[in-house]
């Protein structure tokens, strides 16, 4: 795992935990995270995490880790995650999320709709 994108304004802190949100994008092949003051919402820390093909092993059907054990051990070596956070939001990059206007879909063909994107699966449920 490397870090390929790491900017920091001068006024974060770790010991100020508490005093700001920690956004979390889940990736396939990667991590990227947001830090933000809580009460000003001004960025303090954004940083970004390459998967190397030698850290884990991919599902070829999913496109996601086949260990999710694997990919867990990974996030928790970011050190700056050890952290407290005030709020904590969390991400999950999938090719099956899709959004759009609502006024763009029916309930009726909500299905038909997708099917022609994505192929859902019998667990799978579209929100509209």
């Amino acid at each position: 795992m490397e870090c390929i994108y790491n900017q920091v304004d001068p006024q974060y802190e770790t010991i100020k935990g508490l005093n700001y949100r920690l956004s979390m994008l889940l990736c396939p092949d990667g991590f990227s995270f947001v830090v933000t003051h809580a009460h000003t919402f001004s960025i303090l820390k954004i940083t970004s995490y390459k998967l190397n093909p030698e850290d884990v092993k991919y599902n070829g059907a999913a496109g996601w880790p086949a260990s999710a054990s694997e990919y867990f051990a990974l996030l928790q070596r970011i050190d700056f995650l050890s952290i407290n956070f005030k709020h904590i939001d969390i991400a999950i990059a999938s090719f099956k999320v899709c959004t759009a206007p609502s006024d763009f879909f029916s309930r009726q063909g909500a299905a038909e709709i997708m099917a022609m994107a994505h192929a859902a699966g019998k667990e799978e449920e579209i929100v509209i």
